[in-house]
């Protein structure tokens, strides 16, 4: 399996990462009781995570398309 077959998934978890960091974000403009503090606050540290790897993963393709 080549890295370049990941691109369409790599894309996608890119648009979800945005996503769940988006919306985990808004507690912090409205901040609420403890629990629901913590469940958008995991939910920004996830979206993070997984807008780092798959920009890491797009890289990665993006540089292997480029070298022969």
């Amino acid at each position: 399996m080549k890295i370049t077959e990941f691109r369409r998934p790599s894309i996608l978890s890119l648009i979800i990462g945005l996503t769940l960091t988006l919306f985990g974000a808004t507690i912090l403009l409205n901040p609420q009781d403890n629990t629901t503090n913590i469940i958008f606050l995991s939910m920004f540290g996830i979206g993070l995570f997984i807008l780092g790897l798959s920009c890491s993963l797009l890289y990665q393709i993006r540089r292997a398309r480029i070298k022969p």
